[in-house]
């Protein structure tokens, strides 16, 4: 299982100061973790696919920085949570909005399972889509995984493609997380990203395909050179 946890810095945060505290902040000592990677968003002006590509990535990202936790299974999460919680307090204290930070788990489809190792080099891309009006989370999650699934390995230079359903734990007592998934795609360099984003198949196949299930108003995503900290 998957966890993943979003952050916003503190109103007199700079992005700059958050994610310099972010990226020097110690390796987390928590047991439970089989992995833990932190992505910080890319500026606008950080690469020529981060600036060529801001059709792609819809309405503004609501976060400044994700982290990314492995675990074996929801109980052995819902042990280490408080801990977890307790790192990242400590960790971004003064430069995180402690009420803006939100987390949800997942169970990983990994559709293109490309190398991926501690030192990797890569750029990956991270989308947050939402199911469209009228769709549960169930047929959500069976035609992204049945159907789309299909399509996205065709992306040009595309190393790595997961997805993260979000688990249905999320979804007791009415609850609805933000996004009902986190597409993620790696590719190895920025020229890869470009050829990708700007390809007919990102282009116009899989966002003709998306709008069967996913709700295109509120889909959000962001570029970013993913910072392995803790890997298998």
């Amino acid at each position: 299982m998957k966890v993943f946890y979003f952050f916003k810095r503190s109103g007199d945060t700079s992005r700059e100061e958050f994610e310099d505290t972010w990226t020097s902040a110690d390796s987390p000592s928590i047991s439970g973790l089989n992995a833990y990677v932190r992505s910080v968003q890319r500026k606008a002006s950080d690469g020529e696919a981060r600036r060529s590509t801001e059709w792609a990535f819809g309405s503004d990202f609501p976060f400044d920085g994700v982290a990314e936790l492995w675990f074996d299974h929801w109980a052995a999460f819902q042990e280490e949570k408080g801990s977890v919680d307790a790192y990242f307090e400590s960790a971004l204290n003064g430069v995180a909005d402690s009420d803006g930070a939100t987390w949800f788990a997942a169970n990983e489809n990994v559709v293109v399972d490309g190398p991926l190792s501690k030192e990797t080099p890569s750029v990956k891309a991270l989308f947050f889509p939402s199911r469209k009006a009228g769709t549960s989370v169930e047929q959500f999650g069976e035609y992204w995984r049945t159907k789309h699934a299909d399509i996205v390995p065709d992306t040009p230079k595309l190393m790595r493609y997961v997805q993260s359903h979000v688990a249905p734990e999320m979804y007791e007592g009415g609850k609805q997380p933000f996004s009902d998934g986190v597409a993620e795609l790696w590719w190895r360099s920025e020229d890869d990203v470009l050829e990708g984003l700007n390809s007919y198949q990102f282009q116009e196949q899989q966002p003709e395909d998306a709008s069967h299930f996913v709700n295109p108003d509120i889909l959000v995503g962001f570029l970013t050179d993913e910072e392995r900290v803790i890997w298998p």
